[in-house]
């Protein structure tokens, strides 16, 4: 069975709710392990922040009511990336794996990307 965001229907609860659950998971993890590994590995610590930084705020978007207004959503984030919610040792590094994740994002949902 196909996963929502493939069918031509689109399930705005569905989604949401899948990305809310997705952004908590993140969250936690990154309560919990997000200073230790920005020490052992800062490049999976920044990919990883940037994630959670990207999914949060297209949670606060609210952008979930069409598949045309998430993909806006997501084209607005790659040109206008979040700013880091926790200390990052490379701001560059941070903004391009957001706008790489958000990339591989509107490829996925977009079907136009």
């Amino acid at each position: 069975m196909a996963t929502s965001h493939t069918e031509n229907c689109w399930d705005a609860v569905a989604e949401e709710m899948r990305w809310r659950r997705s952004t908590e998971s993140s969250r936690k993890a990154q309560d919990q392990f997000g200073e230790p590994l920005s020490k052992s590995s800062p490049g999976l610590y920044v990919l990883c922040l940037a994630q959670l930084d990207a999914g949060s705020a297209l949670m606060r978007s609210g952008c979930f009511s069409s598949r045309a207004v998430f993909v806006a959503e997501l084209r607005r984030l790659i040109t206008e990336p979040t700013t880091p919610s926790q200390p990052v040792p490379d701001l560059q590094a941070y903004r391009d794996a957001q706008k790489s994740w958000l990339g591989s994002l509107l490829r996925q949902y977009g079907h136009d990307g």
